[in-house]
Order: C-alpha cells, then sequence, then structure tokens
C-alpha cells in the first residue's frame, strides 16, 4: 500500500464525525492547546490544561460555523421566501 492510501485510512479511522484531536504544550506559566478535525486546527490557551483544552473547542467550534455560514448560498424565490442551500 501506498503512503497516500495509507494516510486517507488513518484520518478516517481517526477523524470521524464529531472526533476532535488534542494537543497540549506547557508554555512557562500557561498551557497551549490544539483542537483539529481533518480539515482544520486551531489553538488557544490558558492556565490549566483544562482551560485551554476547552478554549481550543470553543474556538473550533465558532470557526466551524463562520466557515459553514460562509458557504451558504442564498437563492431567492419570487415568493419572497429565501432558501439556504449548503454547498
Amino acid at each position: 500500500m501506498s503512503f497516500a492510501v495509507v494516510k486517507k485510512m488513518w484520518n478516517w479511522f481517526w477523524y470521524r464525525p464529531e472526533k476532535v484531536s488534542y494537543r497540549i504544550w506547557i508554555d512557562d506559566d500557561r498551557y497551549i492547546a490544539s483542537a483539529s478535525n481533518e480539515a482544520l486546527t486551531v489553538y488557544n490557551y490558558g492556565s490549566t490544561p483544562d482551560m485551554a483544552k476547552e478554549a481550543a473547542l470553543f474556538q473550533l467550534q465558532q470557526t466551524l460555523k463562520k466557515k459553514e455560514k460562509r458557504e451558504r448560498k442564498f437563492i431567492t424565490r419570487g415568493n419572497g421566501y429565501v432558501l439556504y442551500r449548503v454547498k
């Protein structure tokens, strides 16, 4: 098997829907956490590992909401209603 196939299989296994990977680093007196799904990685910090992890997860959710909002396409109808189509 080629490396690309193995990587694709691993990503399918690891990044299932709603599956988030976390990494935490210590930087002097604060903790830096990264939260990532298959397509997006965000970083945030906190005074404890749990706070850093929760802040990174919140930032990831907010970024995904913004991304989803940008990808919506408005379709106007003649009767005054607006339909939303997600790409």
